[in-house]
Order: structure tokens, then C-alpha cells, then sequence
């Protein structure tokens, strides 16, 4: 088949322009074949009056809307061909649409779309609304995926997302892998001048100081609370005692209580009390306050 065209003309010349199909040579392995026509920007069209010509050439504009059919019994999409005199090449430079395909286009909308019978990924843009839509739909369990990629050999390359509102996530699982430094900053320069900032970088660990004043440290040492004001656990009730100062009261009431009982002794007055052993083991191993 390949070359072959049936002509209409009297002197034997291909036709200025016509209207075709996209097909596939029956002796060409389908998926094969479509790859070397996207790789080289030539397709196989049958003609109106059922001429085959191969090696057909698609403009850049038109070969992204090409539908190939799925085999060499079925036609892909509809096109329109020029014919290039001198070289007698027919060039592809548009597509129709089907019958029963629906066009995502209007005076204010516009999309990019591939859909098969895997899945469909579209890009949709309204300008009426002000909105971009991407969607990226698999058919099957696997897929759907979207990936947005930046990088340089400094890997220095940032992804800057700027919004005026809100960010919104709906998701079952919410996963971020960071190998240096997460941070965190909250402000509003419109209202005041004040900053909270949230960070961890690995090797130094965790801080936290937001615009009241609290910070908090936690590293491979140990974990700092530095409150503004006071530090509550549970509600707050009563305050936290000096861990080595509470010792050392307790220990002077205990030598004050034995020197009255001492004292009590001569004039023959006894006193038993049950002992009490107040020493370092009330002490925390493991906490410090200040």
C-alpha cells in the first residue's frame, strides 16, 4: 500500500486538498506504529476515494489532536491535507471532529485533553472565572498521578506557590519527605510586624517562638519550655515547685521537728514520729525547672 493514492484529477496529479482518515497498514504491529508516527511527524491516511498514501507529513499545530484507531480495520481521526505541488506531498493541517465527540472550547474556554481507554488527563482554563483546572484521571487502579518537577545541578530550585486566600487539601494520606530544614513562618505585615516560626533541620532538631513570646527547643540535649509568662500542665491549678529547693525546705523542717523532740526529751515529754527520709530520691532524673 505504501505510496499508493487514487486520483481524481484528469492528468493524473494528486488533488490541491481533500479530506481523510488516519489508518493503520494492515502489516504495521499497531503500537509500533503510532510511536514512529508521533517520533517522526508521518501518518498513513486513506483518501475520499479510497487511495492509501503513506509517509503523510502533520503540522506541529494538528499532530497533538491526532486519535489513531486501534487497528487497521477502524479510522482515527478526520483531516485535512494540502498538497504541496512541486513535491506532490500531501501535508495534514487540521483535524475535524467527530460526530459524537464533544468540544471543550468556548469564547472564554479553552482545554487541552488526551483520553483513551485508559484514562484522561485534561488541562482546562476558563477566563470568565479566572480558573485552571488539571485532572488527571486513570481508568484502572494504577495511575492518575501528576508530577511537578524543578531542579538544577545546584539544587537550588524552588517551587513558589503564591495565594491570596486559602489552600484547601482533601486527602486520605498526607505524606512530606524533607531531607534538610521544614520551615514555617506566619505573619501578616498588614496587621502587625509580629512573626511566629515553626522549623526543624536536621542534626539541630525543633524550634518554636511565636509572637507572644513562648519559645520552645527540642534537640538531642533535651527539651526547653521558655513561657512568656507561666507554664501549665492540665489546667494550670497550683504552680510547679523547685525540685532542689523543696528538698532542702523539707530537710530543714525535718532537722527542726527532731531538735523540738530532742528538747522535748529532757523534761520527759516523748514524742514518736513515723521516720521520714528526705534526700535526693525525690528528685526528678529526668526533668528540670527553673
Amino acid at each position: 500500500m505504501k505510496g499508493k493514492y487514487v486520483s481524481t484529477r484528469p492528468n493524473g496529479a494528486r488533488d490541491y486538498c481533500g479530506i481523510g482518515n488516519i489508518v493503520i497498514p494492515k502489516d504495521k504491529d499497531p503500537q509500533q506504529y503510532i510511536t514512529r508516527c508521533f517520533r517522526t511527524g508521518m501518518v498513513s491516511i486513506v483518501l475520499e476515494n479510497g487511495g492509501i498514501v503513506d509517509n503523510v507529513i502533520v503540522s506541529k499545530s494538528a499532530i497533538k489532536d491526532l486519535a489513531f484507531p486501534d487497528d487497521y480495520k477502524s479510522l482515527g481521526s478526520q483531516v485535512i491535507w494540502l498538497n504541496k505541488p512541486r513535491q506532490n506531498q500531501p501535508i495534514i493541517i487540521g483535524i475535524f471532529s467527530k460526530n459524537n465527540e464533544l468540544i471543550n472550547v468556548s469564547r472564554y474556554k479553552d482545554s487541552m485533553r488526551k483520553a483513551s481507554q485508559y484514562g484522561l488527563v485534561e488541562m482546562i482554563v476558563d477566563s470568565s472565572k479566572g480558573v485552571a483546572i488539571i485532572n488527571s484521571t486513570s481508568f484502572s487502579e494504577k495511575g492518575g498521578d501528576i508530577y511537578i518537577i524543578s531542579t538544577n545541578k545546584q539544587q537550588s530550585s524552588k517551587l513558589n506557590i503564591m495565594v491570596s486566600g486559602t489552600i484547601n487539601i482533601t486527602t486520605p494520606d498526607l505524606n512530606i519527605i524533607n531531607s534538610d530544614t521544614l520551615s514555617i513562618v506566619i505573619k501578616d505585615s498588614t496587621k502587625d510586624k509580629n512573626v511566629t516560626s515553626i522549623s526543624y533541620t536536621k542534626g539541630k532538631g525543633f524550634s518554636y517562638a511565636d509572637e507572644f513570646g513562648n519559645k520552645y527547643i527540642i534537640n538531642q540535649d533535651n527539651i526547653q519550655f521558655s513561657p512568656k509568662s507561666k507554664f501549665n500542665i492540665g489546667n494550670g491549678n497550683q504552680p510547679i515547685p523547685l525540685g532542689n529547693a523543696l528538698l532542702e525546705q523539707l530537710q530543714n523542717t525535718q532537722a527542726q521537728v527532731t531538735a523540738i523532740i530532742t528538747a522535748l526529751s529532757v523534761i520527759g515529754i516523748s514524742i514518736t514520729l513515723p521516720p521520714g527520709v528526705y534526700d535526693s530520691s525525690l528528685l526528678s532524673g529526668i526533668s528540670n525547672t527553673d
